[in-house]
């Protein structure tokens, strides 16, 4: 988003009545989440789930060429069921993982569902149904599907690619909701990971899919009837969600859902693992538009071209409250491994812990450190992906150990954010000196082996570039693209290659550091929306007046889209337990970071508490600041960072997106007296030699994901 054409609202203007109009427009029911009581589920409803996880595949059939490769699923079940049990208080006993070969087939899935889920359900009952395994569009047996396939989720006794005959088709799946549904449960959750879920049905690891397109003979064009709106699938035919249902999937109907590594560099599914931290970041109050939100800006975090889909009652509260709150805390427990007693954190990479990170370890019950009884000081010494080993320091107390909580005093942030390859870069002029560049930047990490997941290769232009006009035919130079192939910048071979890549790397560095900032405190919380506006411009095209507001515009109910041209104002809503200072940020589809809220006035020094947000209080405050959505087309973000001290995030934005002209002086105050300021500098000037944030690392992030589309004729 370009925010050139921002001003501030003319004084006189009803800004409260606007802002009433605002949140009238829009549905309230996520926004004042924080202020209802959770939603009570009956003293007697059962929670049940049924997690299907299909890895093996590879049948070497007749029909080698249309098997269905192996996927990598056993993580996707077992991450699932953690969260389940320890978030949301699901028995063990009441969760059915089908993860084998030989459970996974049609008959095995089908009856599963039947036994399992809706013979034992009973009124008020929450119900929970994941499948990661492969999805197919497959021809339409029954004349109901508008695009003349049906869509269909791949067992592990399919026949072939071009034979879904024992496919599970999305009819199947609708009548076993069918009969749930006469069950009257209160809450019932669908997941899919695999492709074409988005119209109700993944592969190849970078990055591998999770299905593909029918391979056999296609549906004649009489038979296709138009476009299929509803982003399950299961619901195409003019029917509206079953109440209490609810629908996510991996991707939109056109798009593959990918594989990925995890926080410890093991495969498994991208839509999966962004739904486990979503759901372990959630509380009593947490709705489903909330849970989708922060499960949509991890997966467009790795992946442009995959964006996961919401459907059904998006505003009823997650699994009708029963999470557990976040808590400022961590679990400790002490477990026997190699025959010697250790200290173990429940919780790893998966919720953001980092070795050499500190903690204070109190006894069980504490809820603030405040309170004393300290029972010593610790340092993770081994991260996993939901375990870390603490190493306490002095003598320990084995007993209290056992049951003891963990606050965490410094947090240490890994020393690099980049890991580049490259290919074919030493034989372009200037290529020798932009390889030792390459080599020289401290938060790059090289890998020419490839031994590692990398995130940038850099490489010489290839036929695909040309076609798709990403270089002209006549360029010589480096090309450098992203893992989830995307390319953030191209740069001439010669003398200026070395500097050209230099600057290029630097900006990606600048654009993944706001992009993994992800935290969650459980007394710091705020909610960001977009509202879409109608408003009187002048003669040069600045917003002169707000005439009204729009409805936001969501593809299948989940997906913003806005067009060129839109004009929008933020709105961020304070609904933590305490008073903080935020920043809003603009990630662009190009890879710049823009200014979101405050703006940033060259020559203008803005008071520290310009930002400053009261529990309660909603941004902006008291004039709104409009927004032109202009180019470039493609997926952006606006991303809310709230702290409880000041902090100067000017270093990060690219200084051609500061408002009205080029970068601001240089103020170190607000970032020095500020933990997280000083990561964010260390991150702009390229080093960052293993900074640890000092006590506490209190602060917290919301993101609204949108996409921009062409200008809208009129």
């Amino acid at each position: 988003m370009n925010l050139m054409k921002c001003i501030v609202v003319i004084a006189g203007f009803a800004v409260v009545g606007l802002n009433l109009s605002a949140n009238q427009a829009q549905s309230r029911n996520s926004q004042d989440s924080a202020s209802k009581p959770a939603a009570e589920s009956s003293p007697s409803a059962r929670k049940r789930a049924l997690l299907v996880g299909i890895e093996k595949y590879d049948r070497r059939s007749k029909e080698a060429n249309y098997d269905w490769w192996d996927l990598n699923t056993s993580q996707d079940v077992a991450l699932l069921k953690e969260v389940l049990i320890k978030k949301f208080q699901f028995d063990k006993n009441d969760i059915l993982v089908l993860d084998s070969p030989d459970r996974t087939k049609h008959k095995d899935i089908i009856d599963a569902f039947r036994e399992f889920l809706i013979k034992p359900t009973k009124k008020g009952d929450i119900v929970f149904f994941h499948y990661s395994g492969h999805g197919q569009q497959i021809p339409d047996d029954g004349n109901d599907e508008v695009d003349g396939y049906d869509e269909s989720l791949v067992p592990s006794d399919y026949v072939s690619q071009k034979d879904g005959s024992m496919n599970i088709r999305d009819d199947e799946i609708g009548k076993l909701l069918d009969e749930l549904k006469l069950h009257e449960p209160s809450n019932v959750t669908i997941s899919l990971d695999s492709c074409f879920s988005g119209t109700a049905t993944r592969g190849e690891l970078k990055l591998r899919s999770r299905g593909g397109p029918w391979k056999g003979k296609p549906v004649a064009k009489e038979k296709i009837r138009g476009e299929d709106t509803s982003p399950s699938g299961l619901l195409n035919r003019g029917e509206k969600p079953f109440p209490g249902y609810v629908f996510l999937s991996a991707t939109s109907p056109a798009q593959t859902a990918k594989q990925d590594y995890n926080d410890v560099n093991e495969p498994m599914g991208l839509y999966t693992y962004s739904l486990v931290k979503a759901l372990d970041a959630s509380g009593p109050r947490t709705t489903y538009r909330d849970l989708f939100e922060r499960l949509n800006d991890t997966v467009t975090r790795r992946q442009h071209d995959q964006n996961p889909q919401l459907e059904g009652e998006l505003d009823k509260v997650l699994m009708e409250g029963t999470a557990l709150p976040p808590q400022r805390y961590m679990g400790v427990k002490v477990e026997m491994r190699r025959n010697a007693k250790v200290v173990v954190m429940q919780a790893g990479k998966l919720q953001g812990m980092t070795e050499g990170s500190r903690f204070g370890v109190y006894p069980s019950g504490t809820k603030d450190p405040k309170d004393g009884g300290k029972l010593g000081d610790a340092v993770l010494s081994r991260v996993d992906l939901t375990t870390a080993v603490m190493s306490v320091d002095g003598l320990v107390d084995w007993e209290k150990l056992r049951t003891a909580r963990a606050f965490e005093t410094e947090h240490k942030y890994d020393d690099k954010l980049l890991t580049v390859v490259t290919q074919g870069v030493e034989a372009l002029k200037g290529g020798p000196e932009a390889l030792a560049q390459i080599k020289s930047l401290e938060l790059i990490e090289n890998d020419p082996a490839g031994k590692k997941p990398w995130n940038v290769l850099i490489r010489r232009p290839i036929g695909f570039d040309i076609e798709h006009k990403l270089v002209d035919e006549n360029f010589r130079g480096a090309v450098l693209e992203r893992n989830d192939g995307s390319i953030l910048g191209t740069v001439p071979e010669g003398p200026d290659l070395a500097n050209g890549v230099k600057q290029a790397l630097e900006a990606e560095v600048r654009w993944q550091t706001v992009k993994s900032l992800e935290n969650t405190d459980a007394n710091l919380r705020v909610e960001l929306r977009l509202i879409p506006v109608e408003v009187e411009l002048d003669h040069d095209g600045f917003v002169t007046k707000v005439l009204g507001v729009k409805p936001l515009h969501r593809t299948g109910g989940s997906q913003i889209e806005l067009a060129v041209g839109d004009h929008v104002m933020l709105e961020v809503r304070n609904v933590g337990e305490e008073d903080v200072f935020v920043t809003v940020l603009n990630l662009r589809s190009d890879g710049k970071v823009g200014p979101g809220w405050p703006q940033q006035i060259k020559g203008v020094k803005q008071p520290d508490d310009v930002n400053f947000l009261k529990q309660g209080g909603v941004l902006p405050i008291p004039e709104p600041y409009v927004f032109r959505i202009e180019e470039p087309l493609g997926q952006e973000s606006f991303r809310a960072i709230a702290t409880r001290e000041p902090t100067d995030y000017t270093p990060l934005i690219d200084s051609e997106l500061l408002t009205r002209g080029g970068p601001l002086d240089e103020r170190g105050g607000n970032a020095a007296r500020s933990p997280l300021g000083r990561i964010l500098k260390s991150a702009q000037k390229g080093k960052r030699s293993g900074i640890n944030m000092a006590v506490p690392p209190s602060w917290a992030t919301a993101t609204v994901t949108y996409t921009i589309v062409g200008a809208k004729p009129n």
